[in-house]
């Protein structure tokens, strides 16, 4: 009789326990409004995972020989702090209206509070995709000579 009694009481909390709106899996998985970011801050983001994976390539290429990557302008940085990245400041403004190409002097600032500058070019080109025209992005980083 003891064991009917308690399977019932289990029941009915358990019951009532999974009927509460509140719970933590709703609140986690509601969706997010969509974040905005300004234009600049896309290519400044964009620039920035360009030299990380860089410099991760680099890294790579030190600790395995035979690690292979292709050859392009990614050997002629000459990094001199290869660390990790705390910060990137572009010198120039990104005006890309109408221009499809554009070098920025981009200088970056490593974790160990050392500096280099380097050359980003931004290359722009409208590609259509289902009938919807969108505009594809590419960097291509190069050493800086003054």
């Amino acid at each position: 009789m003891n064991k009917v009694i308690l399977f019932i009481g289990l029941c009915v909390l358990l019951g009532g326990c999974s009927k509460n709106n509140n719970s933590m899996s709703d609140r986690i998985y509601k969706e997010k409004a969509p974040v905005t970011i300004s234009l600049e801050n896309a290519y400044e983001v964009l620039i920035q995972e360009k030299i990380q994976d860089h410099i991760d390539t680099q890294k790579l290429q030190s600790q395995y020989p035979d690690f292979k990557q292709n050859v392009d302008t990614m050997a002629l940085l000459n990094l001199n702090y290869q660390e990790t990245i705390a910060d990137i400041i572009l010198l120039d403004p990104i005006t890309l209206e109408n221009a499809s190409n554009k070098n920025i002097r981009t200088v970056i600032i490593y974790a160990n509070n050392k500096q280099d500058t380097i050359l980003s070019n931004i290359t722009r080109t409208k590609v259509i995709i289902d009938g919807e025209e969108i505009i594809s992005s590419k960097v291509i980083l190069k050493a800086y000579k003054e």
